[in-house]
């Protein structure tokens, strides 16, 4: 008997297909270390916010939502429809996370494959040592278009040339919509970078006349390109159908114009500018991104500056400028050695024959060259999340399609060898340091108390800015579902979230529908921050066009380093009438004195079972005459106990004018369920 006739069906199934199992092996071992081993995070606030408006979080009624804005509202749906069946489970981050690692185990088993043990597992270590970090641990909605596009491509190509299974074109064509769901402009860019692919195997078969296989290769690309495309199409009716949304989105395209490429210059423009009421100090603040005054800074504002731009003029120096800028900037990323080491095999491995590779080659560097110089002409160049599918993309490419791995002799096999062993342990001492700054980031992550006690606080809506000082943006687990209705109660002075009907139901639910405007002397409205000089400027803003006798009043400060504020124009009134006696309710204390002719305080004010936090504290001056005069007392964290949770933030100080003899003072505290005072 034959020894293959002694082995189990299994046995000779795996290893039959040893490259599928090896490489989903690896694909789950590495997924694993840089999930866990490295903190996996999102790369960029937008991801945490819109895993929160998938959730429901900024919803006023929890609804779970499925316009992702910069996301395919069809992926939306798919997404808001698993959150209704299994409402607990993240799955925001969890399917960019299965997208990545299905398209990880793509490349790598198509290495393994086509490439053989030896450059493919050179191959595959370039992948997992220089992308692995990027794409597992700093999760974000374009790398994951990237790396989905990137596979699916890869393996329909692979699948025409060497005449797979049916199945396998379904796997790459869905690995590519979901990249052009995920970001639409990623993917558009690299059906650039692998244009020159499709021509590089179109060309021979144009030669031979096989009409054949050009109606198969043209008719697969074409069914997967026109998909994309009308998904794109549909993403944008479906839009459109909501007068509110259609509204945003043009908001939106014209911030974004503004936002990501520049306003036009001030000087040069001044007269348009005092035209729209924007005076130099505005125009700063807009560039702050706290544009959100939707009484001044409005679509026909936007259009009318949007049309001011000028693009730069295209000359020598200009690319010589974008030469030295772009070469500075691309050779610091840490996987830059990856394309530069694809490279190097190409020219190793080519022979002369080898003209259409050459070619191929030529084309993929210059289409590299004109993708980056196209972005530094929009003025988007060097963002990591962008350029990392770029590299990728075009390594890959290299290694597959511009090689002559066959002609790799052992002694270029042992140097393939040699150098991906090179590029590991020069690696080592990077990813140690990215370990270490990971620990340091999830410890100051760690704390989330700001974000705690507003969330329980949802008589007061908190507003804040959107990239700055305020409230922070990654505060949770991307493992952890954000709530619904979690964050409906804080309102971001910009952001590209501004005036969408996600924030504008939110400040019709608080009465807010310009947050300069309407804050003042807004007993629910409250501003967040921890820079003084960012709240003088909000001030100064609110002082030039809604009110000149605005100022601010300090209210509480949180042990973290926020403060939050009240922004009043007028005394400080309470309707005392119906006010309870808190003595014996109460807990209390106070202390005062005189100091460079003020009368200071300090004590604690708090009820039992009541949100301290959410509670407001005031001192009342009684004048001899009876008139009575009230301050905000600024309260901040004095520690607690399981006994006096609530009163964490009972604590406060207060510093007034010295009153008249004969007056008496009172301390007033406001609840959700009513006014305590406590006289003194």
């Amino acid at each position: 008997m034959k020894k293959n006739e002694l082995q189990s069906p299994i046995l000779r199934y795996i290893k039959k297909h040893w490259a599928v199992w090896l490489s989903l092996a690896i694909t789950c071992v590495g997924a694993m270390v840089f999930l866990f081993f490295f903190h996996a995070r999102y790369e960029t606030n937008d991801d945490t916010t819109l895993a929160q408006i998938a959730h429901g979080s900024f919803s006023t009624y929890g609804g779970y939502n499925s316009h992702l804005v910069f996301i395919n509202i069809l992926w939306g749906r798919f997404i808001k429809l698993l959150l209704t069946v299994f409402p607990r489970v993240p799955w925001y981050a969890l399917a960019q996370i299965v997208i990545v690692g299905v398209s990880f185990w793509v490349i790598t088993w198509m290495m393994l494959r086509s490439l053989g043990v030896f450059f493919g597992g050179f191959s595959a270590a370039l992948l997992w040592n220089l992308f692995g970090y990027q794409y597992f641990t700093c999760i974000q909605f374009s790398k994951t278009a990237g790396i989905a596009v990137t596979a699916g491509l890869l393996m329909v190509f692979l699948c025409f040339t060497e005449k797979r299974h049916w199945s396998q074109y379904v796997i790459g064509g869905a690995l590519i919509l979901l990249g052009s769901f995920y970001r639409f402009r990623v993917f558009e860019m690299l059906l650039a970078l692998w244009f020159g692919v499709g021509v590089y195997y179109l060309l021979p078969i144009l030669k031979e006349h096989d009409g054949k296989k050009i109606k198969k290769l043209v008719g697969i690309f074409v069914l997967i390109i026109v998909l994309c495309f009308a998904c794109e199409v549909v993403d944008g009716l479906l839009y459109a159908r909501v007068p509110a949304w259609k509204e945003y989105v043009e908001y939106n395209n014209l911030r974004a114009e503004l936002m990501d490429y520049g306003f036009p210059d001030y000087e040069e423009n001044q007269a348009l500018y005092e035209s729209l009421g924007i005076s130099a100090e505005d125009l700063n603040q807009y560039k702050m991104w706290e544009f959100g005054d939707p009484d001044r800074f409005t679509i026909d504002v936007m259009k009318q500056l949007v049309a001011l731009r000028k693009s730069p003029e295209i000359n020598a120096s200009y690319i010589v400028h974008a030469f030295k800028e772009l070469t500075k900037g691309l050779i610091q990323y840490s996987y830059a050695a990856g394309l530069w080491i694809a490279a190097l095999f190409c020219l190793l491995s080519y022979r002369k024959k080898d003209r259409g590779k050459y070619l191929l080659f030529m084309y993929e560097c210059m289409a590299f060259a004109g993708i980056q110089f196209f972005l530094f002409y929009q003025g988007r160049f060097l963002v990591n999340r962008i350029d990392v599918s770029i590299f990728l993309s075009t390594m890959v490419v290299l290694l597959f399609f511009a090689r002559g791995s066959d002609g790799l002799g052992m002694n270029r096999r042992k140097l393939s060898l040699g150098i991906a062993g090179a590029v590991f342990f020069v690696s080592l001492p990077t990813y140690v340091s990215i370990y270490q700054s990971d620990k340091e980031q999830l410890q100051g992550e760690s704390n989330t108390e700001l974000i705690e006690l507003i969330t329980e606080d949802k008589v007061h809506l908190y507003i804040s800015s959107p990239v700055s000082d305020g409230v922070p943006d990654i505060y949770y687990s991307i493992w952890n579902a954000p709530n619904p209705a979690e964050y409906s109660n804080i309102y971001y002075l910009g952001g590209w979230r501004t005036h969408s009907p996600l924030v504008d139901d939110v400040g019709a639910y608080y009465g807010i529908a310009n947050p300069f405007r309407d804050s003042v002397n807004n007993p629910y409205t409250l501003f967040v921050s921890n820079s003084e000089w960012y709240m003088a400027k909000r001030l100064a803003y609110i002082q030039d066009h809604y009110d000149a006798n605005a100022t601010m009043a300090c209210v509480k400060r949180t042990q973290d380093g926020y403060s939050i504020y009240r922004v009043v124009s007028e005394e400080k009134s309470l309707n005392t009438s119906e006010a309870a006696d808190g003595t014996e309710s109460l807990h209390y204390e106070l202390n005062r004195w005189e100091q460079d002719g003020m009368l200071c305080m300090d004590g604690y004010l708090y009820a039992d079972d009541v949100n301290s936090f959410a509670s407001n504290i005031y001192v009342g001056i009684m004048a001899p005459d009876g008139s009575e005069q009230f301050y905000y007392a600024m309260q901040y964290y004095s520690g607690f106990t399981e006994d006096n949770w609530n009163g964490a933030y009972g604590s406060f100080s207060c510093e007034v004018p010295m009153p008249e003899e004969g007056s008496t003072l009172n301390l007033y505290l406001e609840t959700e369920d009513g006014l305590y005072v406590v006289p003194n």
